[in-house]
């Protein structure tokens, strides 16, 4: 089957997708799986997430290297404890209801890729029809994006950055005006802790408004434009998702915005 490029749009995080076909544990009887990979690295020399059904509810997802990840194995075997406490955090964000198994590991904070054995496995949670597309889109969405994710900070796939200042947010950069920078990858680790829903109305966009969902934005509860230099954020702490009309709410008192503790009660009752 040929590869695809497909795109979590949430996320925005863009993969190549295909399946390969395996021996199940009955004889004779194939079993289809899919391998997820990097775009711009071929199938051979890529990480890949393998996604297998397991039994008759659930599918088993893992990391592995084929023969030619050489060169990726030695960059992620190498990555600093920043990139690799990221990889970790993306790793924490997988639904609760699947099973994670770090091998050798055994724990999530003493994981990290050594070489070609270094495993990772998932078993998602029991399904009715594993095949139902609601249930493969909440697997790509809580599982595979955050597998991906956490590949993704071991090779340095962050966005480019002021070097020593990844993760730091309000660093001001000169063009036809001044702007504070965002990290890209707090948005993505926001929505990953607090959920993609409006921390204020509760609006999920995803199932309003299908694919054209993808419409929250990062509220830093320490504005940005109050930063006099650029410092470090804490997504779990300093950010929350906002719907665009929370978000525009919060932000009609300047320079300080309202919380959104406060436009959630109606301003404390004071109209």
């Amino acid at each position: 089957m040929p590869f695809h490029e497909i795109e979590f749009l949430q996320k925005r995080i863009t993969l190549l997708v295909g399946a390969s076909v395996v021996v199940g544990g009955v004889e004779g009887d194939q079993q289809n799986g899919l391998k997820v990979s990097f775009q711009d690295l071929d199938l051979r020399n890529s990480p890949i997430v393998e996604i297998m059904p397991e039994g008759l509810k659930r599918f088993r997802l893992n990391i592995f290297f084929s023969r030619f990840a050489g060169p990726a194995l030695e960059t992620m075997k190498s990555a600093d404890k920043d990139a690799l406490q990221l990889a970790r955090d993306h790793l924490a964000s997988i639904s609760q209801s699947a099973n994670v198994v770090y091998g050798a590991a055994g724990n999530i904070n003493d994981w990290r890729i050594s070489d070609v054995s270094s495993s990772l496995t998932v078993t998602t949670r029991r399904a009715d029809n594993r095949f139902d597309k609601s249930f493969i889109t909440e697997m790509c969405d809580g599982i595979v994006v955050p597998m991906m994710a956490a590949i993704s900070e071991l090779l340095g796939y962050a966005e480019v950055q002021k070097e020593g200042s990844e993760e730091m947010e309000g660093n001001i950069t000169v063009s036809l005006v001044k702007r504070r920078e965002r990290s890209s990858r707090n948005r993505i680790r926001c929505l990953e802790i607090h959920g993609e829903k409006c921390f204020i109305c509760g609006l999920i966009p995803q199932e309003k408004y299908q694919k054209a969902g993808g419409i929250l934005e990062v509220h830093h509860l320490h504005p940005l434009a109050l930063v006099e230099n650029e410092r470090l954020y804490d997504p779990s702490s300093d950010l929350v998702p906002l719907c665009p009309n929370c978000h525009r709410a919060v932000h009609t008192r300047k320079p300080t915005p309202w919380s959104p503790e406060e436009i959630k009660t109606g301003f404390g009752g004071d109209g």
